[in-house]
């Protein structure tokens, strides 16, 4: 989510107006997607077609970034406040002018996108179990569904291993994994954004500023982690592809180095103003 409404200026970026929604998906965002999705998959799609099971990963990708950012639209419009979608480079925006709600009402609408892409978890493994019960094995936990909706539509689908399952185990881990790093106390992801709220309730001088630091801090530890995670500690558990996560990271910590030393400068000439009128 992203309180400032912009959207992609590419002759090659597809728009469209559905519900009183204007989404826009520029090009990036698919390069992005593919890359991850190539990082994620390998080589080959363990006896699948590499390129299918590529194209899959980003439709899947496309699918999960519009649910989660329904999510943002959907409780904006509930305070009144429409707003349209952009999905471009690592993920997507949900744009408005946020800046007429209340902090508290900031919040949920932040805290919705993430909460959409849970229920819609909730919803696949209703449909299909398996990749449920693939990240319980995943971790040598013994809870397990054993049941979804697939066994009364087909039951031959549970005991395949085809493109459907690579798309349900696709969709799976993108709204568990991404969800989890979005709820992260970094800005502007919907964590951060929620930090930066509680923030400057508790310090209405110096919350922002403080929210920013922090981000920064959080995003370079994600950067250091990547980095053993590649070369001094290979078997370090990792949620993303180290090489992705490192840019992931690094680009925010950046972000947030900017943004910190901005608000600083910002307050120190409001200081000196206010010192100047006196």
């Amino acid at each position: 989510m992203n309180p400032q409404e912009s959207a992609p200026s590419s002759p090659f970026t597809l728009r469209w107006r559905l519900f009183g929604i204007r989404f826009s998906i520029a090009p990036s965002f698919w390069i992005v997607s593919a890359l991850m999705g190539w990082l994620a998959i390998g080589e080959g799609g363990g006896g699948k077609s590499f390129w299918v099971c590529l194209l899959i990963w980003v439709l899947c990708t496309l699918a999960s970034v519009l649910v989660h950012e329904l999510g943002h639209i959907v409780m904006a419009r509930f305070f009144g406040q429409p707003g349209s979608i952009t999905l471009a480079g690592m993920g997507g925006q949900a744009a408005g002018q946020y800046e007429y709600l209340t902090p508290k009402e900031r919040i949920l609408v932040a805290f919705a996108g993430p909460c959409a892409g849970f229920v819609f978890l909730g919803l696949q493994t209703v449909v299909d179990s398996r990749p449920f019960d693939w990240v319980m094995s995943y971790f040598d936990w013994t809870f397990k569904l054993h049941w979804s909706l697939i066994d009364y539509i087909n039951p031959l689908w549970r005991m395949s291993d085809g493109y459907f399952t690579a798309a349900m185990r696709y969709l799976f881990l993108m709204n568990l994994i991404w969800n989890v790093i979005n709820l992260l106390p970094i800005f502007p992801m919907d964590g951060g954004m929620i930090f930066r709220e509680v923030c400057c309730i508790a310090s209405p001088s110096g919350g922002q500023k403080f929210a920013y630091g922090f981000s920064f801090l959080v995003s370079s530890l994600g950067v250091v982690y990547c980095l053993l995670a590649i070369t001094v500690r290979r078997d370090l558990p990792t949620i993303m592809h180290p090489y992705f996560g490192i840019l992931m990271f690094g680009m925010l910590a950046y972000q947030n180095f900017k943004l910190l030393r901005d608000t600083t400068a910002a307050q120190r000439s409001a200081h000196y103003q206010s010192q100047f009128e006196d």
